[in-house]
């Protein structure tokens, strides 16, 4: 399938989805609410094979997913999900989710943690991951940023001055940030201005930063024998995370306050999403915000 491209790719996948999604619906509204019935369970008078953690594993691979899809899809009327996000694993996540989810019913609440201030324009990796991977413009090939971007801008920068250019933002990437540093000028918040920007790349899901307020992830680190208090994309991006890691610190997290709309989204969802992104680096600057680990928890 991978080498009929890209476009083949998400056809297969979205087809087969929905299908899925499909027959597990049909199966569900036709059996118990609590109990479903598919080929190989026990009150089928069929063999079951399997219980693994409580769950019995009857059937084929295929028809143990439309089981779960068929308990997801038990809710009457619109299912309410929260999803904890980080930057592209969970792009890649949430763009799946889109196709089993009307997207209007997500609510992202995306790591700040690891934004920065490059040339002076307020950068926001996650946010802007999750932007161009549910917005069709995230590159795949390159593995970040936009798709079909130039860096002439940073090329031109390193012949100025290599060590200002060791963050590579590209051309189309740039406007982004751009707009987004304009906004917060002028008095706007980091929501409005993440609201504006995932309205221009027509993004239904409704996205949020974990906080409007500045949080920071500092990586305590060794370095040639002395410990070093780096920015998270120091270490990450500028030193290729090679360094030897003592602690993890969010500063500012303290003193943060939840964006508006976070705790609402989390306290009404029927569903509460952790992508896959990185525990210490996406995840746990999110949890850091005092009232959203215990909104969870509660």
């Amino acid at each position: 399938v991978e080498s009929r491209g890209e476009s083949a790719l998400e056809e297969v996948e979205s087809r087969e989805l929905g299908s899925a999604i499909e027959r597990a619906i049909a199966r569900s509204r036709t059996t118990s609410a609590t109990a479903p019935t598919f080929p190989g369970d026990p009150s089928s008078g069929e063999r079951t094979t399997l219980v693994r953690n409580g769950v019995p594993r009857w059937g084929s691979r295929s028809e143990r997913s439309e089981r779960r899809a068929a308990l997801a899809c038990q809710w009457r009327g619109n299912v309410r999900v929260a999803a904890l996000a980080g930057g592209i694993g969970a792009g890649k996540f949430l763009r799946g989710l889109a196709r089993a989810v009307p997207p209007h019913d997500v609510t992202v609440i995306v790591n700040t943690g690891d934004d920065v201030v490059m040339h002076g324009l307020r950068v926001c990796p996650d946010v802007d991951s999750v932007t161009y991977w549910l917005g069709d413009a995230f590159d795949r090939e390159r593995g970040w940023g936009r798709r079909g971007d130039s860096f002439r801008a940073n090329k031109e920068l390193a012949r100025f001055d290599a060590e200002l250019a060791w963050f590579n933002l590209g051309d189309l990437d740039l406007a982004t940030h751009l707009f987004r540093t304009d906004l917060l000028a002028s008095g706007a918040t980091l929501s409005e201005v993440t609201q504006r920007v995932t309205s221009r790349f027509g993004i239904d899901m409704r996205l949020l930063p974990m906080s409007d307020d500045p949080v920071t992830t500092r990586v305590s680190v060794v370095a040639e024998g002395e410990e070093v208090d780096l920015h998270f994309q120091d270490y990450w991006v500028r030193r290729r995370a090679q360094d030897e890691v003592k602690s993890v610190r969010y500063k500012g997290a303290a003193s943060a306050r939840p964006a508006p709309g976070v705790l609402e989204a989390l306290r009404e969802a029927d569903v509460i999403v952790l992508c896959p992104s990185n525990p210490v680096a996406s995840v746990a600057p999110i949890l850091a915000v005092p009232g959203i680990r215990e909104e969870l928890e509660g």
